[in-house]
């Protein structure tokens, strides 16, 4: 429904998205980051919004800095309907820049997400989850109301701190997921200071590098669950 290609210090305030076929809105950028002619989005705010019915993902960050998604509401995303199977993601906001490997092994960064703010929202019954940060840095997820949950991979400097997560329904297998492996990008991560009820398990740890302190779960089949012993993980 709305693209933000290259923009700079963009506000969307108080706008309703529904029914978006392939989306809401999606923040990415002009050129690939090692190249002269990048272009990056730099300053955006979406704020007061209600992202409803939207088929895919409410929201994706590809490309850009210094975003912030504040006191929005999320409902539905990525729900089928009559006319569709919800489409692949399912997460309310995706974050998910391009990276790959070269012939040498060495890591080229197509597109950069990073300083991402997301504050105080209010997110239900999306098809997968609230936020997925594939791969990012810096990204703050704080604040929130939660009915489904929150899952970070490939990032370092995320940071998942006093959400309250309440399952939307019994059928609510876990709320946080660290992921990441043993990639060297993972690193800097935190999960401290949520309130989780109602899920079959509370926090999931398998990666490294993670710092998680001071939660609260309760009503919970599993309190927290580390997969593996490997790098740093500090619960």
């Amino acid at each position: 429904l709305l693209h933000i290609h290259s923009g700079r210090n963009i506000t969307v305030d108080g706008v309703n998205f529904e029914n978006g076929s392939k989306g809401a809105i999606h923040i990415h950028s002009l050129g690939f980051a090692f190249n002269p002619d990048y272009n990056p989005t730099t300053g955006v705010d979406i704020i007061n919004s209600t992202f409803k019915n939207i088929r895919r993902m409410g929201m994706a960050i590809t490309d850009g800095r210094d975003v912030l998604v504040e006191n929005n509401k999320f409902i539905n995303i990525g729900q089928p309907s009559s006319a569709s199977d919800g489409g692949e993601v399912g997460y309310a906001i995706n974050v998910e820049a391009v990276r790959r490997r070269d012939a040498a092994g060495n890591l080229v960064e197509y597109e950069r997400a990073f300083d991402i703010m997301i504050r105080g929202n209010e997110e239900t019954n999306s098809r997968v989850g609230f936020v997925s940060v594939h791969v990012g840095q810096q990204v703050t997820v704080e604040d929130n109301n939660v009915g489904t949950r929150v899952v970070y991979s490939l990032t370092n400097g995320t940071k998942i701190l006093n959400n309250r997560f309440n399952a939307s329904s019994s059928d609510e297998e876990f709320a946080i997921f660290a992921a990441g492996g043993l990639s060297e990008t993972v690193y800097d991560n935190e999960v401290a200071n949520n309130t989780i009820t109602g899920y079959g398990l509370g926090i999931a740890t398998n990666t490294q590098d993670t710092y998680v302190h001071g939660n609260t779960i309760s009503n919970c089949n599993m309190g927290i669950q580390i997969t593996k012993k490997i790098g740093r993980a500090h619960v």
